[in-house]
């Protein structure tokens, strides 16, 4: 068996390869995906973008959350932003099964993505509703506190979906 030129090199990334699969605070995010609805409904529904929507009109980005401490852990704080706008999550809102929890996100926080411009690059008919995939970012946060009052934390990101409506009129 070969000799390793870096043998404390070697060790230290065992050592740490092994510590931290413990006690390691775990937490996922997928999108949530919208019901097929029409009218009102389904602009509560999905982060819907429509040239000439009010900059003050906040579109819903629902993600799922699984989040858990290890054993004997206990969460501290969770938090889920897309864009600027954040929604923290109480301790005793986590566990192991998943959570949604929807973030509004205001239009202006979107600007850089122009209804008018995008439904004139797909060409796209008046009146089309478009899923544009992965446009804008979510990141969860989790952070645990063991019983020595050590605190860990892992943020984990996932792509969100948003949906563009190309009005009848151009």
């Amino acid at each position: 068996m070969p000799k390793s030129r870096y043998p404390l090199l070697a060790a230290s990334v065992l050592l740490l390869a092994a510590d931290s699969g413990t006690a390691a605070p775990q937490i996922s995010l997928s999108q949530q995906q919208p019901r097929l609805e029409e009218g009102r409904a389904m602009e509560r529904s999905r982060p819907l973008l429509s040239p000439g929507q009010p900059a003050d009109r906040r579109l819903p980005f629902t993600v799922e959350v699984t989040a858990s401490c290890p054993a004997e852990w206990t969460p501290v704080r969770a938090a889920v932003s897309v864009t600027e706008a954040i929604v923290v999550l109480a301790p005793d809102q986590l566990g192991s099964t998943s959570v949604p929890v929807t973030v509004e996100v205001p239009a202006r926080q979107l600007r850089m993505m122009s209804p008018r411009a995008l439904c004139e690059e797909k060409n796209e008919q008046h009146g089309t509703l478009v899923r544009l995939p992965e446009m804008v970012t979510a990141f969860g946060t989790l952070v645990c506190q063991g019983p020595g009052g050590e605190q860990r934390s892992v943020t984990r990101s996932t792509p969100l979906d948003i949906w563009l409506f190309c009005p009848l009129d151009p």
